[in-house]
């Protein structure tokens, strides 16, 4: 291959009234969705509309963990009022990517509060931002009004008042697919999209345990990619994520000491530990056939929601992935690979883990939805809302933790 070969395509020139309309294109439709979400989610808050900007009303349960972390770092006891047995516990199970953020912004005397609004609120709008550009790209079949119905769905998608919420549910959803798009979807594959792909994927290992779904799905993708280049991109947002958990490990060593801290206090505080998944699906699903509570209603229908739409990914896009073989779309193979991973974690590490919270995290599946009609991807977006309506209150009246 010669030396003009290896130059990545030149960009034709656009007037500057090109580049605007292109630009309000790309970024306007996520923030229409961002308000309409917003908007829902507002419809219940039970102190009013105003309250929506007060950051106290998302600060709940584990928000406060995050908050403490982003003030203090870790902190680690065996003093536990949880069970018999004397075990490590303290804020060493959450992750401190979101926090790190939060204590960097606070810097600029907003308060810890605001903060955590801040970055929670606009990683929300940049997963919106990257659904849009996955489903709206029409060389990957999707299309413009496709892809409108995909954001409708990624604005009331299960689990969505986590994406407001002082959490780092956005964070890791968004990390997850800029990490996947530099990846897989740049035009060519360069040091410098390796090392974007990288920084992603850092970030994601170090906001959230469900990012470690998408190591595999990379390597996944690396193995149908054509190019060794491409492979080794690929490879790299991979290691990237694991290397993100890694830093968190390292962390916890330095802050309490023991680099398997969050390991014993999963185990010991919240008893994840290998599950058959199959035992905990059927009790999720008996709870929606005969539900005790409305609460569990309604959680249990967001469940099921969530679970139709990883079925629904894999019947669309599997098909079409072996239509192609090895011409197959590397973005698709990730993103399928890291949803099915990512929806059936929660269920093999089980014990007291907040599934409901987790299922947000499989807003990667949206942009393989793109095949289907609109109408379709429609009446998916119908009923997320109706769910997502439903579990507005559960949250802000501490139903939800």
């Amino acid at each position: 291959m010669t030396a003009t070969q290896l130059r990545p395509p030149i960009a034709p020139t656009l007037s500057p009234g090109t580049k605007r309309r292109h630009a309000l294109v790309t970024f306007a439709p996520p923030f229409v969705a961002l308000l309409a979400g917003w908007c829902l989610i507002a419809s219940r808050a039970p102190q009013g509309w105003t309250s929506m900007f007060n950051p106290a009303t998302f600060n709940r349960w584990d928000a406060g963990q995050y908050l403490r972390i982003a003030k203090h770092g870790y902190r680690a006891s065996t003093h536990c009022n949880i069970g018999p047995a004397v075990h490590l516990c303290g804020n060493v199970t959450w992750f401190p990517g979101y926090p790190a953020l939060i204590r960097l912004l606070a810097a600029t005397h907003i308060g810890y509060l605001a903060a955590a609004l801040v970055v929670a609120w606009s990683c929300w709008y940049l997963t919106l931002l990257m659904v849009w550009v996955l489903s709206r790209d029409q060389d990957r079949r999707g299309g413009t009004a496709r892809g409108v119905a995909c954001l409708a769905l990624a604005a009331v998608f299960p689990g969505q008042v986590y994406f407001a919420a002082l959490f780092p549910i956005s964070l890791v959803t968004f990390a997850v697919l800029l990490c996947i798009w530099f990846a897989t979807r740049t035009s060519f594959a360069t040091r410098a999209t390796a090392v974007r792909s990288g920084v992603a994927g850092v970030v994601a290992g170090l906001a959230y345990p469900l990012a470690l779904a998408a190591a595999p799905a990379l390597l996944v993708s690396a193995l149908v990619a054509r190019g060794r280049q491409r492979r080794r991109v690929m490879v790299a947002g991979a290691a990237a994520i694991v290397g993100g958990f890694g830093l968190v490990l390292a962390y916890a060593q330095l802050s309490v000491g023991k680099w398997n801290a969050y390991f014993i206090s999963e185990r010991e505080e919240y008893g994840v530990r290998t599950h058959n998944p199959l035992y905990f699906l059927t009790a999720r699903y008996h709870d929606l056939l005969h539900p005790s509570s409305s609460t569990i209603r309604t959680i249990t229908q967001q469940g099921a929601l969530a679970t139709l739409l990883v079925v629904v990914a894999i019947v669309v896009t599997v098909p079409a992935l072996v239509r192609a073989r090895r011409a197959a779309d590397l973005t698709d193979v990730a993103l399928l690979c890291t949803a099915c991973i990512a929806w059936l974690i929660p269920y093999v590490g089980a014990g007291a883990l907040s599934i409901y919270r987790s299922e947000a995290c499989l807003i990667v599946l949206v942009p393989l939805l793109r095949r289907l009609p609109v109408w379709a991807i429609g009446a998916l977006a119908c009923a997320g809302a109706v769910i997502a309506y439903d579990m507005a209150p559960l949250f802000f009246s501490g139903a939800l933790i």
